[in-house]
């Protein structure tokens, strides 16, 4: 939340009722002469405002609001729950219904997908973590710290009649791709069926460098070729810490061991 308000939040125009001494909407008839007597020279009226009020922002503040009152949190958290809400003080604070949050999901803005697949992993005050899904998010948000987010694609299918795949990670260069990584929550020793995936995806993608991704204790990359051929698998570690000192670290390595995977842009 923080990270979205911090780059700006999405806006859209929303429908309010004012009283003002000018007329910038559509004055509310019923409402001006009921009223009329209380107020003189002020209108009663419709006015439609670009306002950070929409459904795609308040489904994150009613998550967060919702947390912060379970018991138990930590200081630390329970302050950053605090600076996310209050970052988000210009949306209202009813909750979005559960029936809702689909199309909000499906017609979300660009940079919000991330952000409601988490708000969605709130249920009834109890919150559901997939390790997986967390690890692809923290892979993701350091490749985009090393790369930049228009070198970067996510989750962007590969469409192979009558199927889609999709690789979590695709590293580009304008519009040519350059390498294909697949993130992995397990221990880093790659399974036959995982090479197979990677291989399968640079070969659709048409690039020499694709990869897998594990969690690890400290930033290590190796790579596998085989033989006569000129596609490269690189093994990636990718220390797991929330330090932010940390973590820049980790962003300039991945930055440097992605250079060797650009060289056919």
């Amino acid at each position: 939340m923080l990270d979205r308000a911090a780059v700006g939040l999405h806006r859209g125009y929303v429908e309010r009722t004012v009283c003002e001494p000018t007329v910038r909407g559509r004055i509310d008839l019923p409402a001006h002469t009921r009223a009329a007597w209380k107020h003189p020279g002020l209108f009663d009226q419709l006015v439609d405002d670009l306002s950070p009020d929409v459904p795609a922002n308040r489904w994150p503040k009613s998550a967060a609001t919702e947390l912060a009152r379970t018991p138990g949190l930590s200081a630390g958290t329970r302050e950053a729950l605090d600076r996310a809400i209050s970052a988000f003080a210009g949306v209202g604070d009813d909750p979005v219904p559960a029936a809702d949050r689909d199309a909000i999901r499906a017609g979300a803005p660009a940079g919000y997908r991330e952000l409601l697949d988490w708000c969605g992993l709130l249920d009834d005050g109890q919150v559901l973590v997939s390790l997986e899904r967390a690890f692809e998010g923290y892979a993701t948000r350091l490749f985009r710290a090393a790369v930049g987010e228009r070198n970067l694609r996510v989750q962007q299918p590969i469409h192979l009649t009558p199927v889609a795949l999709t690789p979590d990670l695709v590293v580009r260069r304008g519009d040519t791709p350059v390498s294909v990584w697949d993130a992995k929550w397990k221990r880093p020793a790659p399974a036959a069926d995982d090479l197979h995936q990677a291989l399968a995806y640079a070969a659709l993608l048409g690039v020499a460098d694709c990869g897998l991704v594990y969690p690890g204790r400290r930033f290590r990359l190796e790579t596998l070729r085989a033989a006569g051929s000129a596609v490269a698998v690189h093994l990636l570690r990718l220390p797991l810490t929330d330090d932010p000192a940390r973590l820049r670290r980790t962003a300039v390595r991945l930055r440097r061991a992605c250079r060797p995977c650009r060289r056919g842009a």
